[in-house]
């Protein structure tokens, strides 16, 4: 419902103490905002131990409202009842400064007091991102430099850089104040570099990506050269003959037999092995 603007409740002889705390006043837009309304009895009745805790606990109502500053036409009861704390999402709230308030009435004597605090909701960090190589993109030696500026949020800012391939995420350097990172190399393979950022109250970017870049492998095979084949026939000719080696049982034990059987037979598949 709409209220009219929040005022503040005076503070009576007897009226409860209440103290709201909201933290750092910042979080992000995607994050949830926990606020505590810290509230005692103030009458003049003697209590003790738990009688004070029970007394305190189940006497005490509150009444929660919220704003958007400078428009009171958006004051709204988020709240009532006995929980002394507020649970609310930023996203629910939107981007902006909001007052939140809570009423706090002593039920058994009637009296109420109230606290008022700001908590500003801030966007998501943006960045821009730029990438430069020392030498050619596709050698898997090649270093690189990368730049990464944010904006919004709150700052200061953190900064990481992943390297993404086919799904897969590589750590590249890890939160860092400073956006630049230098002479870095890459994995092999199709990569998108990417730098993510954090700001001062845990609002994080999905990461700018730069790419893809190609980058080949230390491990790819290097084609072997094709060897003219040797002469075969003619009176300088080295060739050795292409008869294939054969074991016999009747010289061998039989033992020695299947091994030198075994060792010639891999030999043979390869080229004949001559005596």
């Amino acid at each position: 419902p709409s209220l009219s603007p929040f005022t503040a409740a005076p503070s009576l002889p007897g009226a409860p103490n209440v103290l709201i705390e909201v933290g750092s006043g910042t979080i992000s837009e995607d994050a949830t905002a926990r606020v505590i309304a810290f509230a005692t009895r103030n009458d003049t009745e003697s209590t003790t131990g738990a009688d004070t805790a029970a007394v305190t606990s189940t006497q005490l109502s509150y009444l929660w409202r919220v704003e958007r500053v400078g428009d009171n036409s958006s004051s709204s009861v988020v709240a009532t009842g006995n929980e002394p704390s507020l649970v609310i999402s930023a996203p629910f709230l939107g981007i902006g400064r909001f007052r939140f308030s809570c009423l706090v009435t002593d039920e058994r004597t009637g009296l109420s007091n109230e606290d008022v605090r700001i908590l500003t909701v801030v966007g998501q960090p943006t960045q821009t991102l730029s990438i430069e190589s020392t030498g050619s993109a596709g050698a898997y030696t090649t270093l690189f430099n990368a730049s990464c500026q944010a904006s919004g949020g709150q700052a200061p800012y953190l900064y990481q850089y992943e390297a993404r391939i086919s799904g897969r995420r590589d750590l590249i350097s890890g939160f860092s104040p400073s956006g630049d990172l230098q002479n870095f190399v890459l994995p092999p393979g199709s990569v998108l570099v990417a730098c993510l950022v954090r700001d001062a109250v845990g609002g994080e970017s999905i990461g700018a990506e730069f790419g893809p870049i190609s980058v080949t492998s230390p491990f790819a095979p290097t084609p072997r050269p094709t060897a003219s084949p040797p002469p075969t026939t003619g009176p300088s000719s080295t060739l050795a003959p292409t008869t294939a080696i054969t074991a016999s049982p009747s010289t061998l034990a039989p033992t020695a037999f299947n091994k030198t059987k075994a060792l010639l037979t891999d030999c043979n598949t390869i080229a004949s092995v001559t005596d």
